[in-house]
């Protein structure tokens, strides 16, 4: 510059604003020195970052903002070795406990002393077992101490399982196993063609060869054995089905049991217990048989229960009779269950012209047997069940309790309409907020409208209310919320009465207000005056001050005051 040293800067009017922009190699900002303090950028400037006084708190970036400080700190060397750094839920501080620095594949971490982890190697088909004192290792055998159930597992080559457990109770068996409770089995061993027996002195079973000889013959209630090898030694044969019978006997497949004048029966046992027997009636029989059905079934007595299935009876048939109660039934009429029980259920009967009978609880009688018409002397009354009188048939009237239809009273307040539907805007100029469609007669009749208002936070802004009838404004938009920055509550409300020929002006008041404000009324003034037409519609109306701010509106309610 002229005037100046070579590569200067001149200050003054005509030098550049200070401080230097970061453009021109400056700080754009006027800075104070903080010790241990970090020296950024922001968007525009340079900053300093303020030092912290705690010792070990890390530099944090700040995404596209100012870096910070951490709140935890963090030590300022490592120490021990393979220790970690763990939250200790305030800062960030090394470990007691020490991990190795590699792991072999398959390996499994365990502590393998205090505060130490260690890498346990891996083995073949091996299962993982803790030594007596809880050591753990891999291994292909399970320790003797191992149970299910508090029961120990048997093993091979480990000891006997014991009758009680399914087993024999023995090492080693020969011959055949005989068992005595729950001591261990024993085996009896024998020879070619040997029998077993109890011993003489009934001590044990032993293996023993019958000797030969002849049955000559055989008494008492013993049963006959027959001995002697391979051919035996008493051999009595016949028909396949036949038994030996006859005074001499001889095979016959259809033996008689008894004589004429001598009972003849037999008996069979139960497989459970008790027997039963067959034999003929008593008195003079001749010469009977009775056929057996060809089926796999049970015979019914005369005296037992029985349920029979697949059975007719024909009580048409020859020489047949079916008594019900002693009753004979000779004949039938219709289908379905017969009626036998108190207070049958009968499906469509055609009873005919019963002489006489009480239907107490009838249900279902015909509408032909009752009389409908206009009988006033049949009407209810205060001491009576009876007919209801005839409908009006209209929409004016209800039927009162004295027994007459009559037009309900009018009510003091209507509900004339309403908009319980939330609605918003951010407009800043006058918008239709919420509206309710009503149908109020003009005339003079009392008007009331009321509404629920808030406004959000977003800007140092109010909003503001207004109401108009049908398209006229009956009041301009009136300032009802602070102008914080912040939310705000509160109502409008408008209270007229409908216009009247040349009494359309100044027909009312106009109140808001809020949480944070006094309430405020205004007079319903307009230019126009109020419709003197039906009003069809109640608007409020409402503009905020900044679009950032939104002004919302619900539970809108209009009501009408009797005029008589």
């Amino acid at each position: 510059m002229p005037g100046g040293p070579a590569g200067g800067i001149r200050l003054g009017a005509t030098g550049p604003a200070l401080p230097l922009a970061l453009a021109d190699g400056g700080t754009g900002a006027t800075l104070t020195a903080s010790n241990g303090g970090i020296f950024y950028s922001t968007a525009t400037v340079a900053a300093i970052l303020a030092g912290t006084a705690t010792a070990g708190q890390m530099l944090r970036s700040g995404a596209s903002a100012a870096p910070t400080w951490s709140t935890s700190t963090f030590p300022a060397v490592a120490t021990g070795t393979g220790t970690l750094l763990r939250a200790d839920g305030t800062n960030w501080v090394a470990t007691t406990l020490t991990i190795p620095d590699t792991a072999a594949v398959s390996t499994i971490l365990y502590a393998s002393a205090a505060n130490v982890i260690s890498a346990l190697a891996t083995a073949n088909s091996g299962l993982l077992v803790t030594s007596g004192t809880g050591v753990p290792s891999i291994a292909t055998d399970i320790p003797t101490a191992v149970t299910i159930g508090t029961a120990y597992i048997h093993r091979v080559g480990g000891t006997d399982v014991a009758v009680a457990d399914g087993g024999s109770g023995a090492s080693t068996l020969t011959g055949i196993l005989i068992g005595a409770g729950t001591a261990a089995f024993t085996g009896v061993a024998l020879t070619a063609s040997q029998s077993i027996r109890r011993n003489a002195g009934d001590t044990a079973y032993e293996g023993f060869t019958p000797g030969a000889g002849t049955v000559t013959s055989v008494t008492g209630t013993a049963p006959v054995a027959s001995s002697g090898g391979a051919t035996p030694a008493i051999s009595i044969t016949g028909a396949a089905g036949q038994v030996l019978a006859g005074s001499g006997p001889a095979f016959t497949a259809t033996p008689t049991l008894g004589a004429s004048g001598t009972l003849g029966s037999v008996a069979m046992g139960n497989a459970t217990s008790g027997t039963i027997t067959l034999q003929p009636v008593t008195g003079a029989l001749g010469t009977v048989t009775v056929s057996l059905p060809a089926a796999t079934d049970t015979l019914m007595g005369k005296a037992t229960t029985d349920v029979l299935t697949n059975k007719t009876y024909d009580t048409a048939g020859a020489g047949n009779s079916l008594l019900i109660n002693g009753v004979a039934a000779t004949a039938n009429t219709g289908t379905g269950s017969v009626v036998r029980a108190t207070s049958p259920a009968l499906v469509t009967p055609a009873l005919g012209t019963p002489a006489s009978g009480v239907l107490t609880n009838a249900t279902g009688l015909p509408e032909g047997g009752l009389s409908l018409t206009d009988i006033t002397t049949a009407n209810a009354s205060a001491s009576a069940h009876g007919f209801v009188p005839k409908w009006p048939n209209n929409t004016t009237t209800f039927f009162r309790g004295d027994g007459t239809y009559a037009a309900p009273a009018a009510g003091a307040l209507t509900r004339a309409g309403g908009n319980t539907t939330q609605a918003s805007t951010t407009s800043t100029t006058v918008v239709d907020l919420i509206t309710s469609t009503v149908s109020i007669a003009s005339g003079g009749v009392p008007v009331h409208a009321m509404v629920m208002l808030r406004k959000s936070a977003g800007a140092a802004a109010s909003t503001s209310v207004g109401f108009k009838v049908n398209t006229t404004i009956v009041t301009t938009a009136v300032v009802w919320s602070n102008a914080a920055d912040g939310t705000d509550g509160g109502y409008a409300r408008a209270v007229f009465q409908t216009a009247l020929t040349d009494y359309e002006y100044s027909s009312g008041w106009f109140q808001r207000g809020a949480n944070t404000s006094v309430l405020t009324n205004v007079s319903l003034v307009t230019a126009a005056g109020l419709p003197v037409a039906t009003i069809t519609s109640a608007i409020f109306t409402g503009l905020t001050g900044s679009a950032s701010v939104t002004l919302f509106a619900d539970e809108m309610h209009v009501y009408t005051y009797a005029v008589s």
